[in-house]
């Protein structure tokens, strides 16, 4: 009986192995929010290129094109601005972590995104996922906060934000083809 239980044992293990194989070959919840900025910033962009070619290259006129996206982002498609912003600025930020994106989940990425996460930053916080799977947002955001206590007793002075440009303009009118 030992030799059929050691061939059962075996069958199971190889089930588990193939399964988990199965699981690191498809993209996490993460990686799938990621493709979709990649696209939703693809398609603003060449929404933008398509309105200034149209209405003229100003400040304005871009962000009425931006504006004119997230409309169509949000009527068409059921993404708030909120969230397309996040997902495009997660796409931008993590596009070439992929130990990232396959590590922490997307709310974990988003609240890395920002100006003042270094990519030493970001390697710290994979390599402590790494050794610890487990780890949950708060310990890792404990982590977060000890690296910049760190870097500013070692007078590292965090990135400044400037005002942003606050020239209008107006949207333009479509022509008759």
């Amino acid at each position: 009986m030992s030799s059929e239980s050691d061939d059962e044992f075996k069958a199971v293990h190889q089930l588990l192995k193939a399964c988990e194989a199965d699981r690191l070959s498809r993209p996490t919840q993460a990686e799938e929010l990621l493709g979709l900025g990649k696209n939703l910033k693809k398609m603003m962009k060449e929404a933008t290129k398509l309105y200034v070619s149209r209405c003229g290259d100003t400040v304005g006129n871009r962000r009425r094109a931006t504006s004119i996206c997230y409309d169509y982002f949000q009527r068409a498609m059921g993404i708030s601005q909120s969230s397309a912003r996040a997902y495009i600025r997660c796409y931008q930020r993590f596009a070439d972590y992929p130990e990232a994106t396959r590590l922490l989940t997307f709310g974990e990425l988003n609240a890395l995104a920002g100006k003042e996460v270094s990519h030493e930053h970001i390697a710290a916080i994979v390599r402590a996922r790494q050794e610890n799977p487990t780890m949950t947002r708060e310990e890792l955001v404990a982590l977060f906060r000890s690296l910049r206590e760190s870097d500013a007793k070692n007078d590292f002075p965090a990135q400044q934000k400037g005002p942003p440009s606050s020239r209008g303009g107006q949207p333009c009118e479509r022509s008759a083809e």
